[in-house]
């Protein structure tokens, strides 16, 4: 085995997405290292793409993968992440109730390598800390747990805790405002709206006030929770929770390269306020369509298909919903949306995709669909989106470094 009869990059694409993964692997171990990255992306499946890179010799392997681009890329090298985290050791261990869960967040092993930023990096080192999600299997919060997941792995590789000299802890890591914590160490990850009543009862103020950290999506919110439960709070962008799109890049690309069948949709709970927004909108002359909550990858398949998603408060005097917001620009589709009692945090989210209706909000919707160059240029600006999020570790290093003091002996 191994000869390789191919004369271009076409085709050898096609022996290597039709030969057994061992023999594939040896063929892109002899071709030219220009013709094996243009192989897999000439269009081999992305997972038959990572079965056959695990078997490649390392050292060819990394060339390959440090050099593909294009769609399949990130998810070549996310799959791969996945299959040889067991070389990297556990760096972080991300655990739900019944155990492991969410392994996104182990590094990628040559990267833990060879791009460490400093000389105590041990790759081996059984870990200090295991961070569990009891709310991992939530539908509302998956995927930003598994994206803190891969943000808390970065900061333990770049040694962001080192400073710990005890035994190993247990953190819980809770998103949910019901959820009760198992024991007294965890940190509270507030992501409800401050007017939302039913949630902010007296037991979830005492939560808070008794975590070992306590977290907000919002620098207003924050400062607002800070004087109610008499404790610090600290801003935790949720950017440097998201994670790449559910389906495929090659339907991503081929969703943004036909006709969109709709001209703006809406997601979400349909609570009082929104009800009203959408019967004007679904009543008007364009294609509009208000869901329910969708998610997942059918969710990604309705973003994609339309022109533009509108987002509504569903609490008066609202922050800005970017947990549903981040995900919609990492899709590269633009919101629309009304003013939050967060005024930095629009500011922010004006400059990555995000339009802000001034006043009535369904005739701004409209308006947007009929101006057709504002549209591409709140599309243009979703790039800046994906540009900005998860590029720091910052504050989330800084609060690891911080739990060294919070942890009382």
């Amino acid at each position: 085995g191994g000869s390789l009869n191919s004369s271009s990059p076409t085709e050898l694409s096609k022996l290597v997405a039709s030969t057994a993964n061992d023999e594939a692997a040896r063929m892109l171990e002899a071709a030219p290292i220009q013709e094996s990255i243009q192989a897999l992306q000439a269009g081999v499946a992305v997972m038959k793409s990572v079965n056959v890179l695990n078997l490649v010799d390392a050292e060819r392997r990394d060339m390959i993968v440090h050099r593909l681009s294009g769609p399949r890329a990130r998810a070549i090298r996310q799959g791969l992440n996945l299959k040889l985290r067991s070389m990297a050791g556990r760096i972080g261990v991300v655990v739900d109730n019944n155990g492991m869960g969410g392994g996104e967040g182990d590094y990628y092993w040559t990267y833990a390598m060879k791009n460490f930023s400093h000389q105590s990096y041990n790759l081996f080192k059984p870990p200090k800390v295991r961070f569990s999600f009891p709310d991992i299997k939530s539908r509302y919060f998956y995927r930003q747990i598994h994206g803190l997941n891969l943000t808390l792995n970065r900061a333990l590789a770049e040694g962001c805790f080192d400073c710990w000299d005890r035994d190993p802890i247990d953190i819980e890591i809770i998103f949910e405002s019901k959820r009760d914590p198992s024991s007294n160490l965890y940190i509270q990850y507030q992501m409800e709206q401050l007017t939302n009543k039913k949630r902010f009862d007296r037991k979830y103020l005492q939560k808070m006030k008794g975590a070992t950290q306590l977290w907000d999506f919002s620098a207003f919110n924050c400062q607002a929770i800070g004087g109610m439960v008499g404790r610090r709070c600290d801003y935790v962008p949720l950017w440097l929770t998201d994670i790449e799109p559910e389906i495929d890049p090659d339907e991503i690309q081929t969703l943004r390269n036909v006709p969109t069948k709709l001209d703006a949709v809406f997601f979400g709970t349909m609570c009082a306020s929104r009800i009203p927004l959408c019967r004007k909108l679904v009543n008007s002359n364009k294609k509009i369509e208000c869901k329910g909550n969708l998610f997942g990858p059918n969710l990604e398949r309705t973003i994609l298909s339309s022109k533009l998603v509108f987002v509504e408060h569903c609490y008066e005097r609202g922050v800005l919903t970017v947990h549903r917001i981040n995900h919609v620009l990492s899709l590269g589709v633009p919101v629309i949306a009304t003013r939050s009692s967060d005024p930095e945090l629009d500011a922010i989210y004006a400059k990555m995709g995000v339009i802000f209706a001034e006043n009535d909000f369904a005739n701004e919707v409209l308006n947007i669909l009929e101006n057709p160059r504002l549209l591409e240029a709140a599309r243009k600006s979703t790039a800046k989106y994906n540009e900005f999020k998860q590029k720091s570790l910052e504050p989330v290093c800084g609060l690891i470094k911080r739990l060294c003091e919070d942890v009382k002996p």
